[in-house]
């Protein structure tokens, strides 16, 4: 309780930095405040469900150090081809016109399916599924153009859905990844080429590193944390541009998505700063997708297992709290990233060396954590793949539907002013009509 010499509002300050210190030393492998020795383990352990469901060993459930190394490594790798870094030089932000393609294909593939109504969740997971599979797997590219791919990326995108949601219940009802056989062979049909047969030789495969059964080589261990955590982001970002808010808000956040999206026909788009370039108001590129994983974080929770004890850092709390959220926490509002760490912010637009990074820093002092602190996705080296993934696909998307797409029972729509509900299956029921 505050004195009577205190200002109450500083008083709350406390409290939630506080709140956020506590978190951070959760993810951080400090329950107490001290180093905890076995870190692996402590982040494995609260994992394991998701070896049972979905034959998985990767970075977040194993406890080997090199192959947690040797993860993490081919899993930067991939997304710093994706965007050819490597082919470019050791300063660029990345050339991403192959993944904008990519995006256009598979919601056009989408749209183009028979019918004038198309589910929001279906159209999501489709696209985010099929853009991550391109660039995570060598022959995906070819094997997706199989006719029955469209349904396979169908399927393997609901599906993983539905384990998750199942995954979490108590140990005996679990999914069990053996059982999932039309899982496995629609996973290797889109992520592998059939064997190459000559006579007179055996079959060879090329396939060698795939296999779903095999926990090292499951295909799952690189799209459950490039798609399972990439969907729902998208989903609600684009639901709050296109179909809620304020109509003059609308605009301003379509016309930047729009800009965006064409800026990346360009191969040095990223290099000239479309993710940092302002609107007529000051918005930019980054600040949409920050305010889509403030409001809707890809892991709401990041659990630790230390002493044999659970913790959990409550992220979407953190990212409600009033240090982000001001007094309409619960809003979709781009704007606000325009005061969260105002100085620091001109400081990154007058090109002041290290000024991102110290940016980063205060977001994070002050609870913004949408991939806690240790991500691949989220570093220098594959130069925020995540968050620029992010605006990709919302970008795309509102490009194929604004005036072409009208949400069919918008009404069923929390107001304005509520955050959209962020469990898996819901808005499962939402349906997109093709305007006349």
């Amino acid at each position: 309780m505050a004195s009577a010499n205190e200002n109450p509002h500083d008083e709350i300050t406390k409290e939630a930095l506080n709140e956020v210190e506590e978190a951070k030393n959760i993810i951080l492998f400090k329950p107490d405040g001290t180093a905890y020795g076995d870190r692996h383990t402590a982040r494995a352990q609260p994992n394991q469900r998701l070896v049972e469901a979905f034959g998985i060993d990767n970075a977040f459930t194993s406890i080997d150090t090199d192959w947690r190394r040797m993860f993490i490594k081919d899993t930067t790798t991939k997304m710093k081809a994706a965007t050819k870094i490597q082919e470019k030089n050791d300063e660029s932000k990345g050339d991403w016109r192959d993944l904008r393609s990519s995006a256009i294909d598979a919601l056009k593939e989408f749209l183009s399916q028979p019918g004038d109504k198309k589910s929001l969740t279906d159209m999501a997971q489709f696209v985010t599924l099929k853009v991550s599979l391109g660039f995570l797997f060598d022959d995906a590219a070819k094997a997706m153009k199989h006719p029955d791919s469209f349904k396979d990326i169908q399927y393997i995108g609901a599906k993983i859905n539905t384990i998750w949601i199942e995954s979490k219940n108590e140990s005996g009802k679990r999914p069990q990844w053996s059982d999932e056989k039309k899982l496995h062979k629609a996973l290797l049909s889109v992520t592998t080429l059939p064997p190459v047969t000559m006579p007179g030789w055996w079959a060879k495969n090329d396939a060698s590193n795939i296999d779903p059964l095999d926990p090292k080589k499951n295909p799952m261990n690189f799209l459950l944390p490039a798609y399972e955590t990439m969907w729902r982001v998208v989903m609600r970002c684009v639901l709050e541009v296109l179909y809620r808010n304020n109509p003059s808000d609308r605009v301003q956040w379509k016309s930047v998505l729009s800009k965006y999206f064409d800026a990346l026909k360009d191969a040095d788009a990223m290099d000239k700063g479309i993710f940092w370039e302002r609107s007529q108001i000051g918005i930019t590129m980054i600040d949409i997708v920050k305010e889509a994983l403030r409001l809707y974080p890809p892991s709401r929770h990041i659990h630790r297992i230390y002493n044999d004890k659970p913790y959990s850092a409550d992220i979407e709390r953190l990212h409600r709290n009033a240090l982000l959220g001001s007094n309409d926490p619960l809003t979709f509002r781009p704007d606000r990233w325009l005061q969260i760490g105002s100085d620091l912010r001109k400081q990154v637009f007058n090109n002041v060396p290290g000024a991102r990074k110290k940016l980063k820093t205060e977001e994070q002092r002050l609870g913004f954590m949408p991939f806690a602190f240790h991500c691949a996705a989220d570093n220098r080296e594959t130069r925020a793949f995540g968050m620029k993934m992010i605006a990709l696909l919302v970008a795309t998307l509102c490009d194929g539907l604004d005036g072409k797409w009208t949400l069919d029972k918008a009404d069923e729509l929390p107001p304005d002013g509520e955050a959209l509900c962020t469990n898996r299956e819901a808005y499962g029921g939402l349906l997109l009509k093709k305007t006349s």
